[in-house]
């Protein structure tokens, strides 16, 4: 498992840490989200998935470019994901995914809160992110980091905001206050 600490959060089962996936997490990915049960699957990829092989391969590849994978977990299980797609450093598109058991615990919007704060350091402008209208998690993250969610059309919101208008709102979701925008140029 990763060593590098993004963030850490406190849930009834534990501590949970925050940390960036490397090629060597790719099993431990696959197995997260064939854990799944349908409607979180759904509601992360908008569509049915069965063999995770694929996404978890592109998430970690060099397609990926200035993208990243961060990993919530406990013990030694991960229990969330957030992911940053970006072939540039233009736009990147964010999901973040919680395992059922672990949601309304403050997980899902901490991973929000470390997507958005590494992305902006690695020079991400903008993040944007699809969610369905009855993802009501999703949509509560979104409310809680400022995020405005335009209806697209079949039942899909879309959210796309410039990093810097988020950056201190996430910043005070992960405890640190007053951050130091430090970027890659």
């Amino acid at each position: 498992m990763s060593e590098g600490i993004i963030a850490e959060h406190r849930i009834p089962a534990g501590s949970v840490r925050i940390l960036l996936a490397r090629p060597e997490d790719r099993e431990k990915l696959i197995r997260f989200y064939t854990g799944l049960d349908r409607e979180t699957i759904y509601y992360r990829f908008l569509h049915p998935v069965k063999d995770f092989t694929r996404h978890v391969d592109m998430m970690l590849g060099p397609l990926n470019r200035y993208g990243f994978v961060l990993m919530a977990v406990l013990g030694d299980e991960i229990i969330g994901v957030g992911e940053l797609f970006a072939k540039n450093r233009k736009i990147g598109e964010i999901a973040v995914t919680v395992h059922p058991n672990y949601r309304r615990q403050g997980l899902g919007t901490r991973l929000a809160a470390a997507l958005a704060l590494e992305a902006y350091k690695r020079g991400i402008e903008v993040i944007e992110a699809y969610i369905s209208s009855e993802n009501t998690p999703a949509r509560r993250i979104a409310e809680k980091l400022g995020l405005t969610m335009k209806y697209v059309g079949m039942g899909v919101f879309r959210i796309r905001v410039k990093l810097d208008q988020v950056y201190d709102k996430a910043a005070k979701l992960l405890g640190l206050g007053e951050a130091i925008q430090a970027r890659e140029e």
